[in-house]
This record gives structure tokens, sequence and C-alpha cells, in this order.
């Protein structure tokens, strides 16, 4: 994982993420307010870096971020998400909001059954490599998974979370 690490500590940008907006994010703080409102929301360590490793995975922390006409946000909501309710993929930017904390308390307010469904199902899970898979198999559904990278940035995460002198440290 060190090689995760590394990347994760240089703020590495997403490179299949060309068409996100430029702008100026400071990544470590975009971390941080995550794992901040996913604690506020009452989830444990494990789930709260089973997410981070999704959204490293998906976004790289840029609630802007977008994959061309399909996907955006923090989480790559589509217009399927939605079962093709939304008619556009401006219609699902609407909807999610355009800032970390409006696409985190979307998520976390039942946006869908899938992640109340998650939420439920993880809550024993020991480990974040257990929530991490369980939250791309259940809420995420990405077509080309990646499975073992999003596994390690979760495992990262807990990592973070578990440092005392981390600033995501659990205890802050």
């Amino acid at each position: 994982t060190s090689n995760i690490d590394d990347r994760l500590d240089e703020g590495e940008n997403n490179p299949s993420d060309n068409s996100s907006p430029s702008i100026k994010l400071n990544y470590k703080s975009a971390q941080q307010q995550v794992a901040r409102l996913l604690k506020l929301k009452g989830l444990t360590k494990e789930q709260v870096a089973g997410v981070m490793g999704n959204i490293q995975q998906e976004s790289n922390f840029n609630p802007l971020s977008v994959d061309g006409t399909a996907s955006t946000g923090l989480i790559q909501w589509t217009r399927i998400y939605y079962g093709g309710k939304e008619k556009t993929l401006a219609n699902v930017k609407t909807r999610i909001g355009s800032t970390i904390d409006s696409q985190i308390t979307f998520l976390t307010n039942g946006s869908t059954d899938r992640y109340s469904l998650w939420v439920i199902q993880s809550s024993d899970y020991i480990t974040p490599e257990q929530t991490a898979t369980s939250f791309c198999n259940t809420v995420e559904k990405p077509g080309n998974p990646q499975l073992p990278q999003r596994i390690g940035y979760a495992r990262h995460f807990y990592n973070e979370l578990n440092n005392p002198s981390s600033p995501l440290s659990w205890s802050k």
C-alpha cells in the first residue's frame, strides 16, 4: 500500500478524469470534511474508510468532478442511479448540489434505498476492505469496479483514521 499512500499524500489527481472543471481543491481538507460528515452521520470507522476509498476512486474528492456526460460529483452519480428519472446530467447536478456537504448530506439522507441497505449490511463489518467492497457492490455499482484500488484506498484511510497524529484521526 505504500504506493497508494504516496499517491494519496501527494493529492494525486485522477488521470482518467480529464473533463473535471479546473478548480483549486484542498485535497486534505476535502478528505477531512468527508470523514467528519460521515462520522457525524453515525458511521463506524470501517464504514467511513470504505466510503472514502470509493470516493477516492470515483472523484478524487472533487465534488465538481464530471465524467463526460455520464456521471458527476463525489460518488459519480448518474441518471441511471435514479432509475432514469433524471432527464439530464444537469438535473442530477442540481439534485445533488455542488459542495461536499450537500453531496454527503444527499447520500446519507436516503438518496436511494441502496445506501440505507448498505448501512444496515455493513454495520457489523470489522474491516474497511469489507465496507469498501460492500459500498462498491451495493451503492456504487460501477461498470468497471477496480475493486483492488478501492480496497487499497479504504485501508489507507482506515490507517489514517486510527493514527492520532493524522489530520483524519478519529479522535479529533
